[in-house]
C-alpha cells in the first residue's frame, strides 16, 4: 500500500531531527508527497517538548544532532508514554558494525548512512507502517472473531472441489473447500473461521501450517485428516509446526461428522460463556451508559434511553456531569466502529471527557468553546485515541436558567420541539470531529426553552443512510406519538417505521424538557 493510503485519517506524523537545512527541506517535501505530516528540528533540544505535546508515528534523527549520548536521548524518548515501541530511524556518519550494533541496542529500529536518499528513507517508513497496520489488523481480528457469538465456519483444504474427504453436507457449519493458498488466506481474513481441515492429498497446505498457527490475527483449530495410523514424517512435521490434532477418515460418515460437530459445539459453548461474562462485567463497570436514566435538576428534566445493538456494548455513550455550581453538562457521543471494538474506546473517551471537564472548571470559569478546544487538543496528543474518531454533542444546563448552551463535534442535528407553535426545528451546530485537526474551532449556540419545549438528541442508530428523509421521519414519529410519550414507546414506533425495521447499530435517545 502506498503512503498516500495512510495520509489524512490516520494523521501519520514524522518528527525529523536533522541539522542540515537542505536535508530537512527534502524530507518535508517527500512527506508532503507521501501524505505524511512532518515537523523538523535542527537538534534534539526541543524534542522532549514536541514529543509530549502530540504523538508522532516515526522519529527520524541524525546522530550528530543529539545533545549528549545517543543512549540517553533514546532512553528519555522511550520513557514518554506512547513512545515505547515507536519506530526510530537513525542517520549516522558511522555505520560500521560496532556503531550500528550500539544504536540498535539503544533502541533504534534501523541505522542508515547520512547519505541515504529520501526515497530509501521513505521505503523504511512504509515498511514500519505496514507492520503497524498489521498489528492493528490483528487487534481488530481479535475483536471481530473472538468476541463474536456467531457460529463459525470450516475450511477444508483439498486438491479437488468435487472429491472430498469428509461428508460436508452433514456438518453443522458452512464449509468452504479451497485448493490453494490464495483461496485459503482470503477466507481466513474475510470470514469467521473456527476450524481448518487439511485433506488427505493437500500437501500444499501442510507447508503453511506454521504460518497459520503463528499468525496473531488467526485463532483456529488446525486438524490433519488421515487414512492411516502410521506416524510418518508428515505427521511429525504437522505437529512441530503447531497443528492441533489428527482425525481418521476411516470411519462411518455419521461418526466422522459427529466428531467435527462436537468440536464446533464445544467452541461455541465456551465462546458464548466468555462473551456473556464480558457483557456482565461491562454492565457492572463504574464508567458506563445506563440503559435508562431520569434526572430532575431545576428547571430541567432529562430522560435517556440507551440500547446496545444485539445487547452487545458498542460505541454510543452518554453521561451527565455535575459542575461545582450545580449546573450540569450532558455529553452524547458515538465512537466510529461496531460493538466491542468501539465500546473499548468509548470508555476511554468518557473517562477523558469527564476528567478533563472537571479539571477545567477548577482552573477557570466555564467556557464551552474552550472546553471543546482543549478536548480536541487532548485527543490529538493521545497516541491511542488519535487512531479512532468520535462524534460528540455537548449540552450545558445552567442551574435555574432556561437557556442552554450547545456545542458539537460533527454530531447529528438536534430537534427542538416548540410547544407554543406545536412545531419542530432542526438545530445544527458546527465543529469538526475531536482529534481530527489542530487548532479546531467549535461553534457554541445558545437556545432558550420555554415551558413545555423539548430538545431531542439521538445517535445515528435511529437513522438509515439510504433515507434522505430520516430526520423528517423521526420528527413525524415524535408528532404521531406525542413528544411527551415514553422513550420506550417512541423507540418501538421508530422500529415499526419502514425506514428503521432493522436496527444495525446502537441507538441512544435523550429528551430535555423545561
Amino acid at each position: 500500500m502506498s503512503a498516500s493510503g495512510f495520509s489524512n485519517q490516520k494523521k501519520i506524523r514524522l518528527l525529523a531531527i536533522e541539522p542540515r537545512e537542505s536535508i530537512q527541506a527534502l524530507i518535508k517535501e517527500a512527506c508532503r508527497n507521501f501524505g505524511f505530516l512532518c515537523e523538523t528540528l535542527s537538534d534534539s533540544g526541543g524534542a522532549q517538548a514536541l514529543l509530549s505535546k502530540r504523538f508522532y508515528s516515526f522519529i527520524l534523527y541524525n546522530t550528530q544532532a543529539v545533545h549528549g549520548r545517543n543512549s540517553t536521548f533514546l532512553g528519555n524518548l522511550r520513557n514518554i508514554r506512547g513512545y515505547e515501541k515507536v519506530p526510530v530511524i537513525a542517520l549516522s556518519s558511522d555505520t560500521g558494525p560496532e556503531k550500528t550494533a550500539e544504536l540498535l541496542d539503544d533502541g533504534c529500529h534501523a541505522v542508515l548512512p547520512e547519505t541515504t536518499s529520501v526515497k530509501v528513507i521513505h521505503s523504511y517508513l512504509n515498511l514500519f507502517l505496514r507492520r503497524d497496520l498489521y498489528g492493528q489488523f490483528a487487534e481488530t481480528e481479535f475483536l471481530r472473531k473472538d468476541l463474536n457469538q456467531k457460529k463459525g465456519e470450516i475450511i477444508l483444504c483439498s486438491t479437488s472441489k468435487e472429491i472430498l474427504d469428509i461428508p460436508t453436507q452433514d456438518l453443522n457449519a458452512i464449509t468452504h473447500v479451497v485448493t490453494n493458498e490464495n483461496e485459503l488466506f482470503h477466507l481466513l481474513y474475510a470470514g469467521n473461521i473456527w476450524m481448518v481441515l487439511v485433506g488427505l492429498q493437500a500437501r500444499w497446505a501442510l507447508n503453511i501450517v506454521g504460518r497459520l498457527k503463528n499468525d496473531p490475527a488467526l485463532d483456529i483449530q488446525l486438524i490433519l485428516l488421515r487414512n492411516s495410523n502410521v506416524l510418518d514424517a508428515s505427521v511429525i512435521e504437522f505437529f512441530n509446526q503447531g497443528g492441533n490434532d489428527l482425525m481418521s477418515v476411516n470411519k462411518p460418515a455419521f461418526i466422522l461428522s459427529r466428531q467435527i460437530n462436537s468440536r464446533l459445539e464445544r467452541e461455541f459453548y465456551f465462546k458464548d460463556k466468555y462473551v456473556s461474562a464480558l457483557k456482565s462485567a461491562a454492565n457492572k463497570l463504574p464508567i458506563r451508559s445506563e440503559e435508562r436514566m431520569n434526572l430532575h435538576a431545576e428547571p430541567w428534566l432529562v430522560d435517556t434511553l440507551h440500547i446496545p445493538h444485539k445487547e452487545v456494548p458498542g460505541g454510543d455513550f452518554y453521561e451527565i456531569i455535575n459542575l461545582p455550581d450545580n449546573s450540569k453538562v450532558l455529553i452524547l457521543g458515538d465512537v466510529m466502529g461496531k460493538e466491542w471494538g468501539a465500546w473499548f474506546f468509548s470508555l476511554a473517551y468518557m473517562a477523558y471527557i469527564r476528567s478533563s471537564i472537571r479539571l477545567m472548571v477548577t482552573q477557570y470559569e466555564w467556557d464551552m468553546q474552550k472546553v471543546m478546544e482543549e478536548l480536541n487538543d487532548v485527543m490529538l496528543r493521545d497516541f491511542k485515541l488519535a487512531e479512532v474518531f468520535t462524534t460528540l454533542t455537548m449540552v450545558y444546563l445552567p442551574e435555574g436558567k432556561e437557556e442552554l448552551h450547545l456545542a458539537s463535534a460533527s454530531g447529528l442535528p438536534l430537534i427542538h420541539y416548540k410547544k407554543e407553535s406545536d412545531d419542530f426545528d432542526e438545530i445544527k451546530v458546527s465543529g469538526p470531529l475531536l482529534g481530527l485537526k489542530e487548532e479546531a474551532r467549535y461553534e457554541v449556540k445558545k437556545l432558550k426553552l420555554n415551558t413545555g419545549d423539548m430538545l431531542w438528541l439521538f445517535t445515528d442508530g435511529y437513522l438509515e443512510e439510504k433515507s434522505p428523509n430520516a430526520l423528517k421521519t423521526l420528527e413525524e414519529c415524535l408528532r404521531k406519538e406525542g413528544p411527551s410519550s415514553s422513550l420506550q414507546m417512541l423507540d418501538k414506533e421508530l422500529e415499526a417505521q419502514r425506514f428503521s425495521q432493522r436496527y444495525e447499530d446502537d441507538r441512544t435517545l435523550i429528551r430535555i424538557v423545561v
